[in-house]
């Protein structure tokens, strides 16, 4: 037998003809499963080769044309959201992952999770807060609401260790003390 010859690293060279009878078979096949999984597969595939916007179009077009909330569905809106993120852009990621967060399927507290660390990640700490504490109330014991709350005590720190940001409120009190102490 021959043995197989090692990844070039070029797509072309690797799968000469995958990538394009996937592509096909996704487009003659959209709203059907058999496209979910056949998007899942070449986004795999684009992954490996640094080639995320195009994992995420091929998700993205069947997507487009989805209308079934299952299982499915949700992987791909995770996979989705994990490929942006792997790109730094937590702006579409969370788009993604919210919609698997705020559905009933097993991986929704994942979602959440993700979510969390994301929107911590680009300062958006109150948000981040909240999801992780809908972790605990949902799943107190499971392994996400181990990591949210260590999450959660981390934004505590953070925030106690910068100060809390000022309010009008708190603004107020203080130029009332220094009156107070000039006068």
């Amino acid at each position: 037998p021959t043995a197989l010859a090692p990844a070039t690293g070029d797509l072309q060279t690797d799968y000469p003809q995958v990538v394009k009878n996937l592509e096909a078979f996704i487009k003659a096949n959209l709203g059907r499963n058999a496209s979910g999984e056949a998007a899942l597969i070449l986004s795999e595939i684009y992954s490996e080769y640094k080639m995320n916007e195009k994992a995420t179009e091929a998700l993205g077009q069947v997507l487009s044309q989805w209308d079934d909330k299952s299982i499915l569905y949700y992987v791909m809106q995770m996979r989705t959201g994990d490929l942006w993120a792997t790109v730094e852009n937590c702006e579409k990621a969370t788009s993604y992952w919210q919609v698997v967060a705020n559905s009933e399927s097993f991986i929704a507290t994942q979602a959440q999770l993700k979510l969390g660390v994301c929107l911590q990640r680009i300062g958006q700490f109150d948000q981040a807060k909240s999801w992780f504490e809908k972790i605990n109330k949902k799943s107190p014991n499971s392994s996400e609401a181990f990591s949210a709350k260590r999450y959660i005590r981390f934004l505590e720190f953070k925030s106690k260790s910068k100060g809390e940001p000022m309010t009008e409120d708190k603004a107020q009190t203080k130029t009332n003390k220094a009156d107070k102490k000039s006068s």
